[in-house]
């Protein structure tokens, strides 16, 4: 198998070395292991979900956490529709995220914990930006990311090859880290 594409990983790695521990944290009751399997599962199920709220091809889907693994599932599930991943830096300055945000027209924003949303809602609120957020960890009155998977109707796996064939090795864009270079790269 070639790998062309970032998440092309994803199956090379299932094919190539099928590991118990492809990602681990260190969580409150130690660590986590995410298999390879789980991985692609969980990054599937991600894409699913997108596909399902209407996610197409060059859409801006925004993370803003510090590392862990739902970063790479969210990543990933983004990438295999050809949507663009924003990252965005937990310590961006709510000015410099108000911009980023509406200059990029984010649809949906992946947001790590209950600091980040209140910051980013407060933002999208006097911005009077309309977008969806979703945390990694459970915030009270917030959709955690996992609820995003039980919207998806049905695991279409037919439409999703098709997507991932469609997304050619060029590609598969980030938005850089702090949303500067898609927007620099959207000016030239």
């Amino acid at each position: 198998m070639e790998v062309t594409r970032v998440f092309d990983l994803l199956a090379y790695s299932k094919e190539k070395f099928s590991l118990v521990d492809m990602l681990a944290a260190k969580g409150p009751s130690g660590w986590k292991k995410h298999s390879t399997a789980e991985v692609i599962t969980k990054s599937n199920a991600i894409s699913f979900a997108l596909m399902s709220k209407g996610v197409k091809k060059d859409d801006k889907i925004a993370i803003m956490s510090t590392n862990r693994p739902e970063w790479n599932f969210v990543d990933m599930g983004i990438m295999q529709l050809g949507a663009i991943t924003v990252p965005l830096y937990p310590t961006l300055a709510e000015n410099d995220l108000a911009f980023i945000s509406k200059d990029a027209g984010i649809q949906i924003f992946f947001v790590e914990n209950e600091v980040l949303y209140e910051k980013l809602n407060k933002v999208l609120k006097a911005s009077a930006i309309t977008a969806e957020i979703y945390t990694f960890e459970k915030v009270t009155g917030a959709s955690h990311y996992a609820s995003i998977n039980a919207s998806a109707a049905a695991n279409n796996y037919e439409e999703l090859e098709a997507r991932k064939a469609a997304v050619l090795p060029a590609g598969c864009q980030r938005g850089g880290v702090s949303g500067a270079s898609w927007w620099m790269s959207s000016r030239m």
